[in-house]
């Protein structure tokens, strides 16, 4: 038997700011939501970097997967703003990774 995605609470303000940004009726929302998952970022950067100095070029270059996230998310496929958005950002991180080596 498959199971269903649990439906999303579409009140939610952090969606209320996706739909906004990507309906373009608010240009300062962006920085809302980047500020909203920053700390995601950062800690997904973190892992990758240890210690090898490019921990603040990682978190550039996720932000910019994080962005990219923002302008595809869909929430009628019933996956979480913050599950879809992991695998661009990590995407991005692995891409300046394998560039730099």
């Amino acid at each position: 038997m498959a199971t269903r995605s649990q439906p999303l609470k579409q009140n939610s303000e952090v969606y209320e700011w996706i739909k906004a940004y990507q309906e373009g009726t608010d240009p300062n929302v962006q920085i809302k939501i980047v500020e909203q998952y920053k700390n995601l970022v950062e800690s997904l950067a973190r892992k990758f970097s240890r210690g090898r100095g490019l921990h603040e070029d990682l978190v550039q270059v996720g932000m910019s997967g994080l962005l990219a996230a923002i302008r595809r998310y869909d929430p009628a496929y019933g996956k979480s703003f913050e599950s879809f958005t992991i695998p661009p950002i990590v995407g991005e991180i692995k891409r300046l990774i394998r560039d730099k080596a």
